[in-house]
């Protein structure tokens, strides 16, 4: 056997990788009938119908639970059980095909593929071309696509003192693409702001906040003149705000306080303009 405790730094030959390449192949071949004897075995199981004894919503999460593997090996194992078919099952016996290339080929054989299709696919086909053919093969009705188009929503929700929204929503595929490019497209042209998170896609929520001022604040779609909207306004106690610096004292019209840094950004990218008050009464104002 394969001592795991051997380095890289080993020297070997090429002989002996193509024995440990063909000693690989027989252990996945041997898999392939251990998991042909396993759905002859669900199969006979599913007769007694064990799954609906212990609760289970399918014969697959019951095999999942029983033999400590995934939902998504123990949904193929029942995939393949359940169909029967002669063919896949010689070939998993035979060691000729996986577990996973037997699943795709049951799933092909409910699209509807031929005799003579099912026979090219069999060995000619890699996983990935068998699931690009099984995609190809999904059928989108005229209904699927006007209930698609039907459910979409977008939801903007924020929270009680309006100090943070949350957005979630469903759109049709077509859309959904078309969101997702342009947040990309804004997303690559914007700075990479220190520390700032990847994974937790803050980039992409600064893209469509850019999109959504440009809307507001940009060329106007004759390309005539710029569009004067205002976006925010903020009210600032003055007295309060200078003994603070900034921290206390501010807050838009919409009642959301705010903090320096949201004034750093107003003074040095926006374009302002001061209003002057006594009390409620306002004495003077300067230029945008």
């Amino acid at each position: 056997m394969f001592d795991a405790l051997e380095t890289w730094s080993e020297t070997v030959d090429d002989r002996q990788v193509e024995a440990w390449e063909e000693q690989l192949r027989r252990i996945e071949a041997d898999i392939a009938t251990l998991r042909a004897h396993q759905t002859q075995l669900i199969r006979r199981l599913d007769r007694h119908q064990p799954d609906t004894a212990a609760g289970m919503a399918t014969m697959g999460n019951w095999v999942s639970a029983h033999l400590d593997v995934s939902s998504q090996t123990g949904d193929r194992l029942w995939q393949v059980a359940r169909a029967a078919d002669p063919r896949i099952d010689n070939m998993m016996a035979t060691g000729r095909c996986g577990l996973d290339r037997a699943a795709a080929l049951v799933k092909l054989k409910a699209a509807g593929i031929t005799d003579h299709q099912f026979t090219q696919v069999v060995d000619g086909y890699s996983l990935g071309r068998l699931y690009g053919l099984l995609d190809r093969l999904r059928t989108v009705t005229t209904d699927d696509e006007q209930t698609g188009f039907a459910h979409r929503y977008l939801v903007i929700q924020p929270s009680l003192d309006d100090a943070v929204y949350k957005l979630w929503g469903v759109l049709p595929g077509i859309d959904g693409r078309v969101v997702e490019q342009a947040l990309h497209r804004r997303e690559t042209q914007l700075p990479v702001l220190p520390g700032q998170g990847q994974g937790l896609g803050q980039r992409r929520a600064d893209a469509l906040a850019s999109i959504c001022l440009d809307a507001l604040t940009g060329v106007d779609p004759t390309g005539l003149h710029n569009r004067a909207v205002t976006v925010a306004e903020v009210f600032v106690d003055a007295d309060i705000a200078a003994e603070s610096a900034g921290e206390a004292g501010a807050t838009l019209s919409t009642g959301l306080r705010v903090g320096p840094e949201t004034l750093a950004e107003i003074l040095c990218e926006g374009a302002a303009r001061v209003i002057i008050t006594d009390g409620m009464h306002p004495v003077a104002y300067t230029d945008r």
